[in-house]
Formats: structure tokens, sequence, C-alpha cells
């Protein structure tokens, strides 16, 4: 996306249309599949304790929610962040939108990810939970932001993993600019469990 302090309707359906087309390649956007359900909404802005997202997803509906026509199940785009000046670079559309696809995914299925057991062991908590001690390592994480909870850490691991299911880590920059840098067990055991998970619900 471009420099800019807003995000056009235009901008957000062609991100949009594209996010679509990779969940579709990786077998979790047909007719009858959960996610369809999840419907992408342009709004003017986000609820206060969202007030910096540059996208978000819905687990539950509360009042606060309700008073910003917010219901669960679905993404959000706020057309202006609001603790982001004007001219402020927001990063790729198409990456928050994977990123929020995958707390999607957590919600429609939460015997595999929010309640599994093999969650906690790749991912090192609960989805909903915390680590008993903050990461301070980022090379066992795809992004810095990915390292703040287990559920952004398993969002941002299903956005790397959308963009190419057959090889996530050559779009991580670490990775691409040094071709003899390898993953970390703990780095592995994630993209392991998010391709297991997927390929879990890939219709038949």
């Amino acid at each position: 996306m471009n420099r800019g302090d807003a995000v056009s309707y235009r901008q957000l359906q062609s991100a949009y249309a594209d996010v679509q087309r990779e969940l579709a390649r990786a077998g979790l956007w047909y007719e009858g599949h959960p996610l369809t359900k999840t419907e992408v909404i342009w709004c003017h802005f986000a609820p206060p304790d969202l007030r910096d997202a540059k996208g978000f997803f819905i687990n539950e509906t509360h009042r606060l929610y309700r008073a910003f026509g917010c219901e669960a199940g679905h993404i959000y785009v706020p057309r202006r962040v609001l603790e982001q000046g004007p001219r402020r670079y927001r990063g790729s559309l198409r990456d928050v939108l994977r990123h929020e696809f995958g707390h999607a995914l957590a919600y429609y299925h939460p015997a595999l990810i929010r309640r599994s057991r093999a969650f906690v062991e790749a991912f090192g908590a609960c989805y909903d939970g915390n680590w008993p001690d903050p990461p301070t390592d980022s090379v066992d994480f795809v992004t810095d932001y990915a390292m703040t909870s287990p559920m952004e850490d398993f969002a941002e691991t299903f956005a790397r993993w959308l963009c190419n299911p057959d090889n996530p880590l050559r779009t991580l920059p670490r990775f691409r600019r040094n071709p003899h840098c390898r993953p970390t067990r703990a780095l592995r055991a994630k993209l392991r469990f998010v391709r297991d998970v997927c390929r879990r619900l890939v219709k038949d």
C-alpha cells in the first residue's frame, strides 16, 4: 500500500480479492468453509481500545464494539488509524488481512487451535494466554509483532505461511538476505503446526 493517511475502499477491495485467492490456493476458501462467513468491513475508526490497530478481528461482541457497529466473526479495517499521524506508512494491507484471517481461522476452529495441546507445544502457551516469560530473542518469531502474545504469534505465522505455503521463510527479509540463515527449531515447529492445521481443513 502506498504512503498515505487513509485506506480507500478501492484499496481494501483489491487487497481482499488477492487474499481470497491466496486462501483459495491454500484450500481454505470454498463454499461451506467457515472462513467465507467472515466479512471484511471498511470502517471509519476503530473502537478506542483498538485505536492503534491497522485492522482487527472481533472474537467477542460487547457493548462498546456494538456501539461502533462491530460484530463477532468479522474483520474490520479502519480508514484512518488514530494513533498514526498523517503520511505515515501503514504497511501492507494484504499482510493485515492475512494476519486477521489467521485470527478468524482460530475463531472458527477452536478445537484445532485455541484449545489445542499441539498449539501449546508449538507456541509455548495457549492461544488466549501469555508466555511465562516474555520473549527477548526474535529469532524464534517471524516478526517482532509476533513476540507480543501467542495469538499474535500464530496470526503472524499464518500470514507468512499464506504468502507462500511451499516455502514461507522466503517471505522473511532475514532469510532472503542471508541464504545460509537457518530457522530455529521453535520457528520450524510453529510453521509446521500452521501447515498441519491447514492441511486438515482442506476440502477432500
